[in-house]
């Protein structure tokens, strides 16, 4: 019994610091491949900068600045350069019981050309990819009641490709979805406005749906 309850224990030990591990520890852990314009040594000074209540903002390798804009205990949101901006969040998992997992990581990144454009990616909080996700679907656009099923379908035979970009909410798991038409002309994007309403998707414990 006594035997049983120190491996108990020890397992318990093990997997503790895989549960207590903050947003900000596994920014700072984060793979450089990731965020290749910005390494380790330059997120964990936004860390301290905002931490100590100063302007965080640091140079980054495309020879401009990188700002921290925001950091709470559970989420963070960073201009990476003028084209391309990070979110980066904790969300719990219904797979914890049992797993030594009591979140993942999810990690958006917003690239802004012409129109703009999200990658959505969760992994496991030793950085092991679990999902992957660019939304481009255009069956997720939403119909509305104004429109019957017959134009809907129509209007979306009309449209070369959907961007979607997506947005992490500090004060919630919920993924907020907003569609863009980058190949159509501005008079074509007019008549497809009805199309363009915001999704959002609430995250399950295991995707976002």
């Amino acid at each position: 019994m006594k035997r049983q309850f120190l491996i108990a224990f020890w397992l318990f030990v093990a997997i503790l610091p895989m549960s207590a591990q903050t947003l900000t520890e596994a920014w700072t852990s984060m793979p450089d491949s990731l965020l290749p314009h910005l390494e380790q040594a330059s997120r964990a000074r936004l860390i301290e900068l905002a931490n100590a209540g100063l302007t965080a903002e640091v140079d980054n390798k495309l020879h401009g600045k990188s700002r921290l804009d925001t950091l709470c205990q559970n989420f963070l949101q960073l201009t990476v350069s003028e084209g391309q901006s990070v979110q980066m969040k904790l969300l719990p998992t219904s797979q914890a019981e049992g797993q030594g997992r009591d979140s993942v990581i999810c990690l958006v990144q917003t690239f802004r050309g012409p129109a703009a454009e999200s990658r959505v990616r969760v992994f496991t909080r030793q950085w092991a990819l679990l999902s992957d996700t660019c939304y481009r679907e255009k069956s997720m656009l939403v119909k509305p009641d104004t429109l019957s099923a017959d134009t809907y379908q129509l209007l979306l035979e009309r449209i070369p490709l959907v961007m979607w970009e997506a947005t992490l909410q500090a004060d919630s798991d919920e993924l907020l979805l907003t569609p863009s038409l980058p190949l159509m002309f501005v008079e074509e994007k007019e008549k497809m406005k009805p199309l363009l309403l915001q999704r959002n998707l609430k995250w399950n414990g295991e995707m976002f749906k």
